[in-house]
């Protein structure tokens, strides 16, 4: 944390709010660059290399502990160069050293700790460490290094062998030529929990990407366990205290397994996500709770983590927040002792005791609760012999007035770092909240536009994009996962307004990424060519809380062939898949998006065009009904996009439903439209 009575070191000078609460610890500081890698060289200087984020506890406490340390950083000082690294801007170095901690340590998290050569390969590792344990590390370390230099080179030698190995993906000769999804979902059945959802044990990870690919598994062939273990996932979800039940917003992950402690730190990666998939559940259970989520999401998405003037996306909230003793505390803002809710809620206490477990279930620690729903309204108007739309009203007035006493407590920090890529996935987010279950509420549809017209402003000329864009500065060159998740911004933004300029502008982009980001195969590495001082360029295939940036670029590629932009796209898609089939057969539950992939290419495709002067209309009539595998493409006037050629009339509007470049008839009326899906 800042202390004005050190001096400042070159974190300064950053933009990212995580280096900036570092700017005045007595450790001198310095940002990753390629400038103090060739210092280091020059120098011949061991490399301390501490990588966090603004949200993550335990770094708080070690930069509390240790960097704030005066003997500490001294030592550092003498022996090391200390660079400071924000995991959120800089994830190509959190991937490259987070695998070398995995590989020397058999686990990992933040804060990571590494120790390098000069030349930036890694031989020493930790996640948090207290100032002895740190400090004798560090001393030990040193000593080795003075006095059996060789033995290090050698160890650093192999660990980069390693690190080089985990890039490689190479299919088996005798490879399956299919995805196996009967073994995925059989995998999902066994892993999923039959009564709280989501993966079984603790701590427990909402996994949209997961829950999205059952969800688009059972919209195509339909099961009724999986049927039962989406609804269960995503009902118990909105119901605990992951959920914030008062504001709305999804908290991270849960520390235990039943979705009712959270760890408090809110992403905004999390939240779009989440909002993309309630908003399709809304459609598939019709279930009116699951819109009631997408409400509260967007609604705290909105207020929270949308910057008003540039539409970008701020990154994340912090889990600590000061209590009322003003100290830093983890969940402090969240939480109510009984004795507080009995006080502001008066008569409304019983039902939203009742409701919301004021109780031994909700109780978390030191006598403060966690809202955690295990009710419905319906349930809890018959406990109480009153009817439903009166407990409804009942709730909602005690939510809103623990609204109001929040306003008088300290919220966490925001750390208000603007990045392509969660801007991109926000766009994504709103733009199916608004498609899909808020169609009476404009303001998201604006939002999710003024969103995806950041990304298509921010495209340079050459279609290179930039990663960071905090306080209207520009930096650092964007990454795979900026350039994915943009193009499926651009794609979504056709899809809710058919601006055909976000299609170009995709095209664009998809360009860039194959001149500059192409492996020796049909992979993408995670930097571009002109990265050159990290130690290895990482290929990113697992998909994790969010998406590989891999498996997002073939969906890319797979929708802008059925938008018309050429066969060799599709081929693209399959070569990236195949690439990929063993691993996926293998561990289908760090594959989901690549399962979705799957499904895309092995299952008929609809693309629905719409030509004439009503097209929109008919659109926005035909669009409300998410279906997993259709695009609709819609021009009220002659368009030059190939979807449209001579199925143009400025007299009739019409619909044609096409699969794989054959299209039907013209219908005539939206109420004869029938999609594919239910002709299967």
């Amino acid at each position: 944390m800042a202390n004005a009575s050190n001096k400042a070191n070159d974190l300064q000078y950053e933009s990212s709010p995580y280096l900036l609460q570092h700017a005045y610890n007595p450790v001198d500081w310095k940002p990753f660059s390629k400038e103090i890698l060739d210092k280091a060289k020059k120098e011949r200087k061991l490399l301390f290399i501490s990588i966090g984020y603004s949200a993550c506890h335990w770094c708080h406490v070690m930069e509390s502990e240790c960097f704030e340390d005066q003997e500490i950083a001294e030592f550092l000082k003498g022996q090391f160069i200390s660079i400071k690294v924000d995991r959120e801007e800089r994830p190509d170095v959190d991937q490259i050293y987070m695998d070398a901690l995995q590989l020397m340590t058999g686990s990992g998290g933040w804060p990571l700790n590494v120790i390098c050569l000069p030349d930036g390969r890694p031989f020493w590792g930790a996640t948090y460490l207290p100032k002895d344990r740190f400090i004798a590390s560090l001393h030990q370390l040193v000593s080795i290094y003075n006095d059996d230099v060789e033995r290090v080179l050698e160890y650093a030698a192999s660990l980069a062998r390693g690190l080089k190995g985990m890039t490689e993906i190479v299919s088996e000769p005798n490879s399956t030529k299919v995805i196996d999804h009967s073994l995925a979902t059989a995998t999902y059945k066994e892993a999923l929990d039959p009564t709280y959802g989501g993966f079984k044990g603790a701590p427990k990870f909402m996994m949209p990407n997961t829950l999205e690919y059952l969800l688009h598994y059972e919209s195509l062939k339909p099961s009724a366990e999986i049927y039962e273990l989406l609804k269960t996932s995503l009902f118990r979800m909105g119901y605990g205290g992951i959920f914030d039940q008062i504001e709305g917003g999804f908290s991270r992950y849960s520390v235990d397994d039943r979705w009712h402690i959270p760890h408090f730190e809110k992403m905004a990666y999390d939240n779009a996500q989440l909002l993309g998939l309630y908003a399709e559940a809304y459609q598939y259970f019709n279930e009116p709770f699951f819109k009631d989520i997408v409400a509260k999401t967007a609604s705290f998405t909105l207020s929270h983590f949308i910057d008003p003037e540039s539409g970008g996306c701020f990154t994340a909230y912090d889990a600590d927040s000061l209590n009322t003793e003003g100290i830093l505390e983890e969940g402090a803002y969240y939480v109510f002792t009984k004795d507080e809710l009995q006080r502001q809620l008066k008569d409304d206490f019983e039902i939203f005791s009742l409701a919301f477990n004021v109780n031994d279930f909700g109780h978390w620690e030191k006598g403060n609760y966690i809202p955690i729903r295990t009710l419905t309204n319906s349930d809890i108007a018959s406990k109480l012999s009153m009817d439903e739309r009166e407990a409804s009203e009942r709730l909602e007035q005690a939510i809103q007035r623990l609204k109001e006493v929040r306003k008088s407590r300290i919220p966490p920090l925001r750390d208000h770092k603007i990045l392509m890529s969660n801007t991109a996935m926000v766009a994504i987010g709103l733009s199916r909240a608004w498609r899909f279950a808020l169609r009476d509420n404009q303001a998201v549809k604006r939002a999710a536009i003024k969103a995806i017209n950041f990304v298509l402003d921010r495209i340079s000329e050459d279609g290179s994009l930039l990663r960071n864009h905090t306080d209207k500065r520009a930096s650092l060159d964007g990454v795979l996962e900026d350039y994915a998740f943009a193009i499926a911004a651009l794609i979504e933004g056709y899809e809710l307004c058919f601006n055909e300029n976000y299609l170009t502008a995709a095209i664009q982009l998809k360009s860039y990424v194959i001149e500059n980001f192409s492996s020796e195969e049909a992979l993408f590495y995670f930097t571009s060519a002109n990265k050159r001082e990290l130690i290895r360029r990482s290929i990113e295939t697992e998909d994790n809380v969010i998406s590989a940036s891999n498996s997002v670029m073939a969906v890319n590629f797979f929708k802008l062939y059925q938008l018309g932009f050429g066969e060799d796209l599709k081929n693209r898609a399959h070569a990236m898949l195949s690439q990929m089939m063993d691993r996926v057969n293998q561990y289908p539950k760090n594959h989901s998006n690549w399962l979705q992939l799957s499904l895309l290419l092995e299952n008929p495709f609809e693309v629905t065009v719409i030509t004439g002067e009503k097209a929109f209309e008919w659109s926005e009539q035909l669009d409300s009904t998410w279906i997993s595998n259709r695009i609709i493409a819609a021009s009220e006037k002659y368009s030059s996009l190939g979807l449209f050629k001579d199925r143009f009339s400025e007299k009739q509007t019409s619909i044609f439903v096409c699969v794989e470049g054959s299209c039907s008839l013209p219908i005539t009326a939206p109420n004869n439209y029938n999609p594919i899906n239910a002709q299967l």
